[in-house]
């Protein structure tokens, strides 16, 4: 890699947010030539934090709404605890749609 096409590469600009382009399996994207697989795998590869953690707040709730009313047993126990995890998951799944579908 030259040090030009580094430069590009590292830059940070303020006004746009950079992308970190090594973890593509399609190889180097220095062009800006991404597809729309790129960045479902480049979205994929982030956490988003503030969607899982949203998640499973919400998740949390609904389990707690619905494990007020049932008896307890270890099964509802399990099943209960899942909520979370799964509503986090879909939140998540959610937001990535929508990040790659969004049209002005």
């Amino acid at each position: 890699m030259t040090k030009t096409a580094y430069m590009r590469a590292t830059s940070k600009s303020m006004a746009q947010p950079t992308m970190n382009t090594q973890n593509l399996s399609s190889g180097n994207h220095l062009d800006g030539s991404f597809t729309l697989q790129d960045f479902h795998k480049l979205l994929n590869a982030e956490s988003h934090i503030f969607i899982v953690l949203l998640g499973s707040i919400l998740g949390g709730m609904i389990a707690l709404a619905i494990g007020h009313s049932v008896q307890a047993s270890p099964v509802n126990f399990v099943m209960l605890s899942l909520i979370p995890i799964g509503m986090s998951y879909i939140l998540r799944k959610v937001y990535i749609y929508t990040l790659l579908n969004f049209k002005d």
